[in-house]
C-alpha cells in the first residue's frame, strides 16, 4: 500500500496495541500518516522516530496553507509548530485514507 500511494497516504489501523493509550481512539484505532517525500521524510529518516502531530484543520476545514491560517486554538494546544515557507510550485493535498481492519479488510475513506 505505501510503495503504490501516489498521493499522502493516513492509514488507520485497528486494534491497535503496545501504544500510549492518548494517541488510541475509543474504537481501539490508530490513524498513522505516512510520510516519505519533503521536509518532514527528511526529518523522520534521520531522526530515525516517529513523529507525534495533529492535523493544521480541524476535520472538514480548509486546509491553511500558511502558519497564520492556522486556527488559535490549534497552535495553543500544540508544543512546536514549523513553519515552512510555500514554494510557487509547492502543492497540498489531503491525504488519501484507508481503515486496514484486524482482518485484513481494507476501506477506503476518503481518495
Amino acid at each position: 500500500l505505501i510503495d503504490c500511494a501516489t498521493s499522502p497516504l493516513t492509514i488507520i489501523y485497528s486494534g491497535a496495541i503496545g501504544l500510549p493509550t492518548y494517541l488510541i481512539k475509543d474504537d481501539g484505532s490508530i490513524a498513522i500518516r505516512v510520510v516519505k517525500d519533503g521536509f518532514y521524510g527528511e526529518l523522520l529518516r534521520k531522526w530515525g522516530k516517529a513523529l507525534i502531530s495533529t492535523s493544521a484543520n480541524k476535520s472538514g476545514s480548509d486546509t491553511p496553507i500558511i502558519l497564520s491560517n492556522v486556527s488559535a486554538e490549534i497552535l495553543e494546544a500544540v508544543d512546536y509548530t514549523v513553519n515552512l515557507q510555500p514554494t510557487e510550485t509547492a502543492t497540498f493535498k489531503s491525504s488519501q485514507i484507508i481503515k486496514l481492519d484486524i482482518d485484513g479488510k481494507i476501506k477506503i475513506i476518503r481518495q
